[in-house]
């Protein structure tokens, strides 16, 4: 068991028993972090009679026996003291009537995220109780202990941030597997330690532990660099052996050198920080002499490398015996004439230590105190008094710190004062995180609100110039008073208790902070990991449609090319974004070209590599037969272009932003423009190319198909793609194209054309109206078709292409995947569109998912259309979420204490009948009004039959496609607006006359026009040339023959509202059924909200009609007209017979 297992284990022990000791049920959850640490807890818990539930995922059979149970499963689990563990990702699913505040399970030990976000419960803190408890284990010194957390927290924990298997590579390789017992021929446990993760032995001459973690980080990155900047790196370095090794000697240290290299090869932990050099090492072959002969400096030596001995100012401690010191000592607020302290520590190398050396603290040029460093002295004191700022210190002052030797500067470090006198009365200092702000005076109409985001609780300091001043105070929004009490500092102010945002519901608090007639007001927040779009392409529309900003101003100077500075809002980092941005890594690689063969639907993140020439893979892949591809020198002299092309625009949008000294975890393809209008002509010009290479591609593809094994097509029908491989039937039957695919780049910056053009308008000429339509330009797909390969024969065939909640990836599903899905229990395209938003956070229009709102929805319109009712009876058809539907028409019809307003409307209450099979033991309130639950077989007559008031429709029917033969010029824009273009759609029938929506999307042009869009679509237009035969796409919805219930709602996110028009109209004409469409609503961004009303006509509406006209056969022919022109005849005119007659003058 890994130490981190048992450790957590004998925590959530602890935190039972003592529950259990004060008489409380404790019902804890704990996200397992790992498959395997989850699965250990779980054993470990129910070894010490602990009754533990292990939330399992759908790929896992729920298992009674062993405790397994679904994230579903656990609505059932609400009585009694247990302990609930949850795989990667199961979270999310558990539902809120579960967790949070007002479930069963109030207390979360941890979020997913830990320990890179540590806000849980103290009780389990990683940089607490948890990672005191495992080094304890491994040595008794209570300084190596010391040592070793401050390494490992300020060390490792930060540098694994980034890495998408960061949770299995820190919690289980380095942290949970070490003991003291490992690796017998290592005596220290700091250097056991090291060679576990591998990092290079460091100098003995580095004591500290910050110096011992900035030395080896910049070695480890100075080493990558070097690696990737030389083609021969292996000869130079053993070269290098020749100069500092004995002859006897040099075999072995070439040995090593092999050993290292090959490892940073073949590694997938660069990017793990100071473990980077993780699986260079075989630790079961016990290497740890080749390990210990590659030390820190022999490394220096070996690659030409200069990181460690230079001199330098190691740290700054400010001071004074009155102020507020921020956590880094290199912030203090205090007060004007005031003593300041600043001891420097410094580190002068061996060859300079002769050398004069001086230490001066500086405003701007202006020398504030300077000392000499004596030979061999490292550290000294430098005293200055705070009236030496006293002609101007109403900001913030900026010192520098500068270590000199012969007049030139080594080193330099910053340190900030804040003074507290006559010309600043009054501050306010947060702490933790060291912020301070001003207190103005309340003749000022307005006191303007601060507003600050924090991750932990704060304490909050308040320094005043009049040091007797009484009237000091903090109060909350509604002037309840917050406990202050003073400090042994004379004019200084502490709240007594910590400020947690976290614990608030609004997670937001205000605080007021009162200086007698001066005040600060603080609006506290807490800080939101999702913070902004995970796309750089995403947050620019978005920004778009709030109209103008200081987020709008910096992304219009990143895109006009005038800010290279990185944007830093982005957000959307989860553990299935992780792995998003692990492929994209892989993929903006050189050789990221090559397909990348990947099982969606078991992701395995246990690494990665690849097979032959031309393939790629992540995961447990079986694909040894591509080891033995080859291709013709045609061909490799069209890749050999695809690759140069593709890496000049690869290296044009890195270049874009400065992001050398900015962490930003989101790719490149992300993080950066495409759209740069300041270098427009350039990146047209590499676009063009790219597409010109991907066009020859195509035309050798098309003329040589019969000629070329299934192998070699199927490496070049599959460019900058991750194709699903497992042994199912559906094998490489879908993809997704890549963010370098040549169609992808050259759409999106079409479409951040568009964009910028929109800001440009905002920000300019204030042309703010209909901004919102930006909305519009979400998943844009831009083309429709690609080349699929028939994974039975070298047939070429035809894969529809779907725009997905990134627009750096699209999904491509081949013709004959939907009905090879479905025959062979895969569960059809849905499993596809779950998998891929399970594991990658991509969304997709693969396939309709019920709205969770729909029922109420449903309701809240047919009560305002018929007031009059008292009881409601609702059918749900198969397919709409359960659990979602009874929670919204719960809270329509209660409060916590009571009926709601609508409830109260509803004395009889709401017959709810769900389809299909059920899950047990909703939570909701029963009674007043009554809420009853029905289970029903799906279509069930005997139900149907009753009088019914409302019959939601089943879901839309998963797409399918067919072929046609006429060929149609697609509506489609020229230029740069190439990449908008609008399906053409009809509506057919079969002999059951209900209508169906087929969509043509196919480009046939190749004629070569000019500039990007001429060419983006000349190449849509060869790709469809190749594919022959036109395919379209069907959509439906099951729309019954009779209506089942007077209003029938259907969700209407991907039908043309066309087949509801020709619904309405055949009800009349076909089955003597009077129908009308009642009422619609379109969302035109992504029809996520989009219903559809279909209702029987009222009785009243008929007399109301014929009796104005003196005629029996009007109403039914004023029905007719409404619904063949779409309109909707519900609302207000039909509430009663007198309303009616307001939608006559609609018939024309």
């Amino acid at each position: 068991m890994y130490s981190i297992s048992e450790t957590l284990g004998n925590l959530i022990s602890e935190y039972y028993d003592s529950a259990k000791q004060n008489n409380r049920d404790c019902r804890l959850l704990v996200p397992g972090l790992t498959r395997t640490i989850a699965g250990q807890l779980h054993e470990y818990l129910l070894s010490k009679e602990i009754n533990s539930y292990l939330v399992v995922g759908e790929t896992d059979e729920p298992n009674e026996e062993k405790q397994y149970i679904s994230a579903n499963g656990l609505t059932s689990k609400r009585i009694g003291s247990f302990v609930v563990i949850a795989y990667p990702g199961q979270l999310i699913r558990i539902q809120d009537s579960v967790r949070g505040s007002g479930g069963a399970i109030r207390s979360i030990a941890f979020s997913e995220e830990w320990p890179w976000i540590d806000n849980g419960d103290e009780a389990f803190r990683f940089d607490g109780p948890v990672l005191k408890r495992i080094i304890e284990k491994w040595t008794k010194d209570v300084e190596v202990q010391n040592w070793l957390y401050i390494f490992i927290t300020s060390g490792l924990l930060k540098g694994s941030k980034s890495n998408p298997q960061r949770a299995t590579l820190f919690l289980e390789r380095i942290i949970g597997s070490f003991n003291s017992q490992l690796y017998p021929g290592v005596s220290d446990i700091q250097e056991k330690f090291f060679y576990h993760f591998g990092l290079p032995l460091p100098p003995q001459r580095l004591k500290d532990v910050s110096e011992v973690i900035d030395y080896s980080a910049n070695l480890i990155k100075a080493i990558m660099e070097k690696c990737q900047r030389s083609e021969n790196i292996r000869e130079y370095v053993k070269d290098m052996t020749m100069e500092i090794d004995s002859p006897e000697e040099r075999d072995e240290t070439k040995k090593s050198i092999d050993i290292l290299l090959d490892g940073i090869g073949n590694s997938d932990t660069l990017d793990l920080g100071l473990a980077a050099f993780l699986d260079c090492w075989d630790r079961d072959k016990q290497q740890v002499d080749y390990w210990r002969k590659l030390n820190s400096e022999t490394l220096e030596k070996l690659f030409g490398l200069s990181v460690g001995d230079k001199a330098k100012i190691v740290s700054c401690l400010i001071k004074s015996t009155r102020g507020v010191v921020a956590g880094d000592n290199k912030e203090i607020a205090t007060f004007l004439g005031e003593q300041i302290d600043v001891t420097v520590h410094c580190h002068i190398p061996q060859e300079i230590s002769s050398k004069p050396q001086k230490v001066q603290i500086l405003q701007r040029q202006r020398i504030i105190t300077e000392a000499d460093l004596l030979e061999g002295q490292e550290s000294l004191v430098l005293q200055f008094n705070s009236r030496a700022f006293e002609n101007k210190y109403d900001k913030k002052i900026l010192l520098r710190i500068v270590l000199i030797s012969e007049g030139n500067t080594l080193d330099t470090k910053r340190i900030s004062l804040h003074l507290c006198g006559p010309d600043r009365e009054a501050l306010v200092i947060m702490k933790p995180e060291f912020q301070v702000f001003d207190a103005i005076s309340d003749s000022i109409d307005e006191s303007p609100e601060i507003k600050v985001v924090v991750e932990e609780p704060l304490h909050l300091y308040l320094l005043s110039h009049n040091e007797t001043e009484t009237d000091v105070s903090v109060v909350d929004e509604e002037e309840k008073v917050i406990g202050l009490m003073k400090t042994e500092m004379n004019g200084i102010w502490r709240t007594a208790l910590l400020l947690d945002v976290s614990s608030e519901n609004s997670n937001q608090i205000n605080r007021i902070c009162r200086f007698g007639d001066l005040s600060c007001v603080i609006c506290f927040e807490t800080a939101n990991l999702e913070k902004g779009e995970f796309t750089l392409e995403d947050e620019y529309r978005e920004v778009i449609i709030k109209g103008k900003c200081k987020k709008l101003t910096q992304l219009l100077g990143i895109h006009d090319g005038k800010d290279q500075k990185p944007y830093t809002c982005l957000g959307q980092i989860t553990e299935a974004t992780r792995r998003r941005i692990s492929l994209a890594k892989s993929m903006t690689m050189r050789t990221g070209w090559k397909p990348i063969l990947v099982d969606f639907f078991d992701i395995d993140e246990q690494g990665s590599g690849s097979v032959g020439e031309y393939i790629n893979y992540h995961g447990n892949i079986e694909a040894d037969a591509f080891s033995s591809v080859t291709i013709s020198n045609e061909v490799s002299s069209i890749l050999n272009a695809y690759i140069d092309s593709r890496e000049k625009i690869i290296q044009e949008v890195t270049s874009r932003l400065d992001s050398l000294n900015t962490s930003i975890e989101n790719p490149i393809y992300a993080s950066h423009p495409i759209y740069v209008e300041k270098y427009t002509s350039y990146m047209e010009e590499l676009l063009y190319s790219y597409l010109e290479i991907y066009s020859r591609l195509l035309a050798f593809i098309k003329e040589n198909q019969r000629d070329l094994g299934w192998k070699q097509l199927f490496v070049l029908t599959h460019l900058d793609c991750a194709v699903h491989w497992d042994e199912s039937p559906i094998r490489s039957s879908f993809f997704l194209l890549g963010p370098w695919h040549p169609l992808v780049i050259a759409k999106r910056y079409m479409v951040q054309g568009a964009l910028h053009a929109r800001a440009k308008r905002i920000e300019k000429d204030n042309e703010v109206d209909l901004k919102h339509l930006t909305k519009l330009l979400n998943r844009t797909p831009g083309f429709r078709w690609v080349l699929g390969l028939s994974s039975d024969d070298s047939l070429l065939e035809s894969a529809y292409v779907y725009a997905t909640s990134d627009p750096g990836w699209h999904i491509a599903v081949e013709t004959k995947c939907p009905l090879s899905a479905s025959q062979s229990g895969l569960g059809g395209l849905s499993r596809i569109t779950e998998s891929l938003r399970l594991h990658f956070g991509l969304a997709s229009d693969i396939t309709e998912e019920a709205s969770s709102t729909l029922a109420r929805t449903s309701l809240s319109n047919y009560m305002r259309a018929f007031p009059s009712r008292r009881s409601i009876d609702i059918y749900v058809c198969k397919g709409h979420p359960e659990i979602e539907t009874i929670k919204s028409i719960d809270d329509y019809l209660h409060f916590e204490d009571g009926p709601s307003d609508q409830g109260r409307c509803l004395p009889g209450g709401v017959r709810l009948y769900l389809e299909g099979s059920h899950e047990a033991n909703y939570e909701a309130t029963w009674e007043n009004p009554p809420f009853l639950i029905y289970h029903v077989e799906e279509n069930s007559q005997r139900v149907l039959k009753r009088n019914l008031d409302v019959y939601m429709l089943p879901p839309a029917l998963e797409k399918t496609f067919r072929k046609d033969e006429d060929v149609y010029e697609l509506p489609r824009g020229s230029g740069m607006e190439s990449v908008f273009c609008q399906p053409l759609t009809w509506i057919t029938e079969g002999s059951t006359f209900l209508p169906k929506c087929i969509s043509y999307e196919i480009d046939t042009s190749q004629k070569e026009a000019k500039g990007i869009g001429g060419k983006f679509i000349s190449t849509l237009g060869q790709i469809c040339s190749i594919l022959k035969e036109p395919m379209t796409l069907v959509a439906s919805i099951h729309l019954p023959e009779r209506h089942e219930a007077p209003w029938m709602i259907a969700s209407g996110r991907s039908i043309d509202p066309a087949v509801f028009v020709k619904y309405v109209r055949d009800g009349t004409n076909y089955n003597s059924e009077e129908r009308a469409l009642w009422d619609y609503r379109v969302d035109l961004a992504g029809q996520a909200d989009s219903i559809y009303i279909l209702s029987t006509i009222p009785r009243g509406f008929g007399v109301a009609v014929n009796g104005f006209f003196g005629r029996e056969d009007i109403a039914e022919q004023l029905i007719m007209e409404l619904g063949s022109i779409g309109i909707a005849v519900g609302g207000e005119a039909l509430k009663s017979g007198r309303h009616a007659l307001g939608v006559l003058g609609l018939a024309g």
